[in-house]
């Protein structure tokens, strides 16, 4: 049996339209993370509208939140793509 290393990622502008919610309401490109075998969403950041962090500690209580880009670089394991 193989398993499979989970890639953890970070989702960055909860308040850009293609994104979609962390709720049930519009479930786009956000929920697709999650639903994902693979992935671990390991923080959310938004740092135009904050208020949005409120559904991700609602939905996803495991993972971090940040209103600041710079905060959630410094403080999360993630993968990052060049």
């Amino acid at each position: 049996m193989t398993t499979s290393k989970k890639v953890k990622v970070a989702i960055v502008g909860l308040s850009l339209g293609h994104a979609g919610t962390i709720g049930p309401k519009k479930p786009l490109m956000i929920a697709n993370f999650r639903t994902m075998e693979n992935v671990e969403v390991v923080a959310y950041c938004e740092e135009d509208n904050p208020s949005l962090l409120e559904e991700a500690e609602l939905y996803d209580p495991g993972a971090n939140v940040y209103d600041s880009v710079d905060e959630l670089i410094a403080k999360e394991d993630f993968e990052r793509l060049n």
